[in-house]
């Protein structure tokens, strides 16, 4: 296992692996993602890059609606600077520990939509050491975030993709709600269909925000829901 502590130093590693000869490297954020894979490589005889040492959220601006954060900066990181602010973080139902550039990248799935949507821009290693930028990054003339810019868009060559390894990102933050209300509905086997066909209704008339999910009773246990009460039928 391999655990740099500053993005400055990903690229010499990476160089170091440029060999037919040498073993592959296998890139991780923090390794919480527990459900799609946690930290184990696709493949034997890899070497982990572990990038939880490259916490730093470099940059913040709550105004314009963004963060430069590095690939080890967690969830729980990012919403803790924004608290009392008008901004907040699109965030999983997953752990606080895991990553919020590792989840965007895996297309992770935000409680108001899908993290991919956050993406911005981001600074990555090639496989020669060589270090980009792709997307939309803050300059000296810093302006609202656009992902996409002039010309073809390279972003998303580096989701869910080993052409480079991604060191840090420029994530877009959600206005926070004046006001919000959730709202726990328990349905029946008799009244799924209908509930899920109201509900594909009022989704696609824009009447929903965020991202619309249904959880048997085991799924939404583990989430800490309480299970309804039982009613028997004769």
């Amino acid at each position: 296992m391999l655990r740099p502590s500053r993005a400055e130093q990903v690229p010499e590693l990476v160089r170091l692996f440029d060999s037919p000869e040498t073993p592959s490297l296998y890139a991780v954020s923090t390794g919480h993602n527990w459900g799609l894979g946690s930290r184990e490589p696709v493949g034997d005889g890899a070497v982990r890059l572990e990038l939880h040492g490259m916490d730093r959220i470099r940059r913040l601006d709550t105004d314009q609606g963004w963060a430069i954060i590095e690939a080890g900066a967690t969830q729980r990181q990012l919403s803790e600077q924004l608290i009392g602010t008008r901004r907040l973080l699109n965030v999983t139902a997953s752990s606080a520990h895991t990553s919020v550039l590792g989840n965007a990248l895996d297309r992770g799935v935000g409680l108001r939509r899908q993290r991919t949507h956050d993406l911005a821009g981001l600074e990555v290693v090639l496989p020669g050491g060589e270090v980009t930028r792709v997307g939309w990054w803050p300059g000296d003339r810093v302006g609202a975030p656009n992902p996409h810019g002039l010309g073809p868009s390279l972003l998303h060559l580096f989701t869910q993709s080993d052409l480079g390894i991604a060191v840090a990102g420029a994530v877009r933050l959600p206005v926070r709600p004046e006001v919000q209300h959730v709202l726990r509905l328990t349905f029946g086997a008799a009244d799924l269909a209908p509930a899920v066909d109201a509900f594909r209704r009022w989704q696609g008339q824009g009447l929903l925000q965020g991202i619309l999910k249904i959880y048997d009773t085991t799924s939404a246990s583990s989430y800490g829901i309480p299970a309804p009460p039982v009613t028997w039928r004769t």
